[in-house]
């Protein structure tokens, strides 16, 4: 069985890094998955970067406008020389080709809807149109049960799953030689109580709420804290504007892209993640494997994800007291010998394996095109 996934990526985000582990996975259930995407010209792709190095196969698709015809009939051409069995796609641009595709091939059409951000008036437009194409997929996977609802609430009618993003293995728990070298790549003291906050910045990342929270914190003596923010994205000027009403109460760090972002956790504390919306957040399955205590809003699919008390501190998003009061908690653990934090980081562990298996959400993602390739000669699916 053979698929070809279209992805609109040049970041290395959620999406991105999901299909990449897909790819990998999906092998072992004898599926080849070929990527398509496009590329910009003056513009670098860390997604098409990260998939040579891993030795994954991934077809440019060079292009300058929303929809060219020229692109169209490349893969078509491309489903043909590869003797393609299913359509792929991730996110609005693939969105329309898949529909082109499905369309003019009569091929079965697996959508996967990763959530959308609300930055501008043109990704606003964009996610009304991706939302009512979504209608006509075979088959549509989902990253949480918001996104389910968000669906069916603008007329999807077709079948829907619920599947999570997953991690590929439990890494070992780092030595105490490995945070150390961790902590001094970021410049950490052995008094520094270090957050990571892990993601693109942006509305839907809140880090906003967070940098607002912080000011109430209240460090302890002989202690002193450190935000580490790695990720890049639209709001990060706006973002760094809010960090001298700290005061110096909290050092605040942004460390743009970060390729090894292992490291960030290694040579932190805890992960916090204050986010306004979320599918699956990969910060959250990282944060887990490498035993690190959580603190997280509840959205998307992370009550799923960890329970709330065992596995996390989790809060209402835009709550910046109850952010304050939990960040505050792990930091008085941290004066006091660390005990909640180490039983929170354990549990969190342990349940992140192997529920979160990448091998596990590659047989479910294989068992839905295996569903899929009967239907290869119906129509599109009716709104």
């Amino acid at each position: 069985m053979k698929a070809l996934a279209i992805i609109d990526a040049i970041e290395l985000s959620g999406p991105g890094k999901g299909l990449l582990q897909l790819v990998e996975s999906a092998r072992e259930h004898q599926v080849e998955i070929l990527i398509a995407n496009f590329t910009y010209e003056g513009r670098r792709s860390l997604f098409n970067e990260a998939a040579a190095a891993r030795g994954i196969r991934c077809v440019p698709l060079h292009t300058r406008a929303r929809f060219e015809m020229r692109v169209l009939r490349q893969l078509e051409q491309l489903v043909r020389d590869e003797s393609i069995d299913i359509i792929q796609s991730h996110s609005f641009k693939p969105l329309i080709y898949a529909l082109l595709l499905r369309k003019r091939l009569r091929m079965p059409w697996l959508a996967f809807a990763h959530g959308w951000t609300n930055e501008t008036w043109r990704v606003r437009i964009n996610n009304a149109l991706e939302r009512r194409l979504l209608r006509y997929a075979d088959h549509v996977i989902v990253l949480s049960e918001v996104l389910e609802k968000d669906l069916r609430a603008h007329g999807r009618r077709g079948p829907l799953s619920l599947v999570l993003n997953a991690i590929t293995q439990l890494p070992p728990a780092p030595t105490a030689e490995q945070r150390a070298a961790a902590r001094a790549r970021f410049g950490l003291r052995a008094q520094d109580w270090a957050m990571a906050c892990v993601g693109r910045l942006s509305h839907e990342k809140a880090q906003d709420v967070l940098l607002e929270a912080l000011p109430e914190l209240q460090p302890r003596a002989g202690t002193s804290a450190v935000l580490l923010l790695a990720g890049d994205g639209p709001y990060r000027a706006r973002f760094e504007a809010l960090v001298p009403a700290l005061a110096g109460r909290v050092d605040v760090r942004f460390l743009g892209h970060v390729s090894d972002v292992s490291a960030v956790y290694d040579a932190c504390d805890l992960l916090v993640m204050p986010s306004r919306s979320e599918g699956t957040p990969n910060a959250i399955l990282e944060a887990m494997s490498h035993g690190l205590p959580i603190v997280a809003t509840r959205v998307g699919s992370v009550p799923i994800m960890v329970e709330a008390g065992r596995d996390a501190l989790l809060v209402d998003a835009e709550d910046r007291a109850a952010l304050t009061r939990d960040l505050q908690r792990l930091h008085d653990d941290f004066s006091a010998g660390r005990e909640l934090a180490a039983t929170l980081g354990a549990n969190a562990r342990r349940a992140v394996w192997p529920r979160f298996s990448a091998k596990a959400r590659a047989a479910t993602v294989v068992d839905i095109y295996r569903n899929l390739l009967p239907a290869s000669e119906s129509v599109c699916a009716s709104p």
